[in-house]
């Protein structure tokens, strides 16, 4: 069996049996072609059932580590574990050639949040960019930048939105996320009047019916959906227009967005299920609690710890 149909058999299991994201399933697919490209040129190999451990350290060795992040080769080597575990549950590979190869530590960095006043900042400056220029792409950025931030939504999420999502009386949307798991995250009457006009204005600007199946947020050139190299693109651009620099990226938002609301007094199981985690423990590390907010929170609960002796 060629490695072609080896591969879009594995892309269709993990497609429809693992629900991956869309996202993963892209970088899945890339991660294989890789590695396919590398062992066929560098030993001239074409057979799947054929590979060694010792081509996959030479790949490691020769094209991943020198070049990439830890992360980057965390998630290639996860690929080929993935595959091979396929293989072998699949098609009766009988050695797996990722036993024993090691993915790299990964440091537990948070993305870096965006704190209240810049948020403050960057509402400010669109509301003075619609005041000159109300068109839709404009309007379409400011009402993507406030739901990424006001309900802590994952890019592809973002992207995948429909209008049928969206319940206008319930104020409430129905979200898709990881392994099509189902959750539905409440909005304001503010953020209901900001979609019912970018509604309009999406209509107006091409010519739509009022359909549902349309895509919340739309390319401005080519009336269909964004993609996620765009919707990065565009919320660096904001960023930079407000000055807001380092590593901040569309992630961040989502980060804030519970960052924000644990300060405010959220309790973090309802901050798990706004986010469509499934562990708390994922919950707890996106929030990020600082030293100073747990002594205060001690103190408070606390009293008889923080009284001086008699």
């Amino acid at each position: 069996m060629t490695k072609d149909i080896l591969l879009t058999q594995f892309i269709k299991h993990i497609t429809f049996q693992k629900k991956y994201s869309n996202h993963t399933l892209t970088a899945y697919e890339k991660d294989l072609k890789q590695f396919f490209s590398y062992i066929e040129e560098i030993y001239d190999l074409e057979d799947l059932f054929l590979v060694q451990k010792f081509h996959i350290r030479s790949w490691l060795l020769q094209e991943l580590i020198p070049k990439l992040a830890n992360t980057s080769v965390h998630r290639k080597i996860s690929t080929l574990q993935s595959f091979y575990r396929y293989l072998m549950q699949h098609h009766e590979l009988k050695v797996n050639p990722t036993s024993g190869i090691k993915r790299p530590k990964l440091s537990k960095n948070l993305p870096k949040d965006i704190k209240v006043h810049q948020i403050d900042d960057i509402y400010t400056w669109f509301i003075e960019l619609l005041k000159a220029h109300e068109d839709y792409e404009n309007y379409r950025d400011f009402v993507m930048f406030m739901s990424f931030y006001g309900l802590g939504l994952r890019r592809n999420e973002l992207i995948e939105l429909t209008w049928s999502h969206v319940n206008m009386f319930r104020h409430e949307i129905l979200v898709l996320g990881k392994g099509n798991k189902e959750r539905k995250i409440p909005f304001t009457l503010k953020m209901k009047t900001w979609f019912e006009t970018l509604k309009e204005k999406q209509n107006q600007y091409f010519s739509l019916e009022n359909s549902l199946d349309q895509p919340v947020f739309l390319n401005q050139s080519t009336g269909k959906k964004l993609y996620a190299s765009f919707v990065y693109r565009k919320i660096k651009s904001i960023y930079a227009q407000v000055g807001i620099q380092g590593k901040v990226s569309v992630h961040s938002l989502r980060h804030s967005f519970a960052t924000h609301l644990l300060h405010q007094g959220a309790e973090l199981n309802s901050i798990k299920d706004l986010l469509g985690h499934t562990s708390l423990a994922s919950t707890q590390v996106y929030t990020n609690v600082s030293i100073e907010r747990l002594r205060a929170a001690h103190g408070k609960f606390h009293p008889k710890m923080n009284q001086e002796p008699k």
